[in-house]
């Protein structure tokens, strides 16, 4: 899908693509790798609102402790109002877990309970 002229996510053509896939996976890594680009708090706030039905959010924040817009801000307030979003952090490599990478992944019960289902 295109990025808008300032590489951010067009929330309003993903929304369109999944109303007429009748649903899916939107993916955002908020702020981007390796633009840099964000997808502002009122797009991601617009996108939730009007997300298809059927169709999960995801959103990757593994760098969003490196962004410094007030217009980005973390998703996790969607999950905790039980929206169909998913907020995944992927932090660096932690030398106390023997370098290996850890991640956390956030989403409504109903989200991990339908994830359980699926084979990795």
């Amino acid at each position: 899908m295109p990025l808008l002229p300032d590489y951010s996510a067009d929330v309003r053509k993903l929304a369109e693509a999944a109303d007429r896939a009748h649903g899916g996976l939107i993916h955002i890594c908020n702020p981007n790798n390796p633009t840099s680009s964000i997808t502002k708090k009122a797009g991601i706030s617009w996108l939730v609102q009007n997300l298809p039905s059927h169709t999960v959010l995801l959103i990757d924040e593994a760098y969003i402790h490196f962004g410094e817009s007030e217009d980005l801000e973390t998703a996790l307030p969607y999950v905790r109002q039980g929206k169909n979003v998913v907020v995944a952090r992927t932090p660096v490599e932690d030398l106390r877990n023997g370098g290996r990478p850890r991640g956390i992944r956030v989403c409504p019960a109903r989200t991990h309970r339908a994830d359980a289902a699926i084979p990795t």
